[in-house]
């Protein structure tokens, strides 16, 4: 908690390789003492493995600085990795006021894991997806939640669900503010069928993460 870390090249600033209900608050990863400018690490936050870890918390003092790093703001991956995760209140992508540019390289938050809850971040101005999920369905562990997060300006989706023909499953989309991406808000991701990337489907086959979900059509 309170800490500065930084320019470990490479390398996360925070690597988590297990344990339960570690806590990580109140951090500037990636930048220098001030939170104005980038001292990169590789990943901010790297966790391969846990239970229950609580990046951030509703309180401005609890929230961390996830910026400027040469890689991923904060990873979650892992074929036996974090479960039950909260990543709550933290400005990654961003300096200190949350209104500036002090983007991570490699995108904001990616997952590829389980019951993982991103809820209330400001997730900005980063270079590649501001939330990309790979591969998880949510029935083999509970789903993803991505929700009330302000999501902007990120250089490719601002939340993508990246994997083959049906995962990922059981991602939990709702109350986020999404806008000025240069990608998609929302992109369901990959497909069989390339021609129908993107577009609406009238079968019950799923050829798109979170099962295919179509667009609205208002009329």
């Amino acid at each position: 908690r309170g800490m500065n870390i930084r320019k470990f090249i490479g390398k996360p600033g925070i690597d988590i390789q297990g344990g339960a209900g570690v806590k990580i608050e109140g951090n500037f990863i990636g930048t220098d003492a001030l939170g104005t400018s980038a001292a990169a690490n590789g990943t901010g936050i790297g966790m391969s493995s846990g239970t229950f870890a609580a990046i951030g918390n509703a309180a401005p003092a609890g929230r961390n600085l996830i910026s400027g790093n040469s890689g991923t703001g904060i990873a979650l991956t892992g074929a036996s990795g974090p479960t039950g995760t909260q990543i709550r209140n933290n400005y990654i992508g961003t300096d200190t006021t949350g209104a500036t540019a002090l983007a991570n390289g490699g995108g904001g938050i990616l997952l590829n894991v389980p019951n993982t809850d991103v809820d209330g971040n400001f997730i900005r101005y980063n270079v590649g997806n501001g939330v990309k999920i790979v591969g998880i369905v949510g029935s083999s562990g509970g789903p993803a939640n991505i929700h009330d997060n302000d999501i902007l300006a990120n250089t490719g989706n601002g939340i993508y669900l990246a994997g083959s023909e049906c995962a990922p499953a059981g991602v939990s989309i709702r109350r986020n503010n999404i806008g000025f991406q240069f990608g998609l808000g929302i992109d369901l991701g990959d497909t069989l069928i390339g021609s129908a990337r993107d577009t609406n489907l009238a079968v019950s086959t799923c050829f798109h993460g979170n099962g295919g979900q179509n667009y609205p059509v208002i009329t």
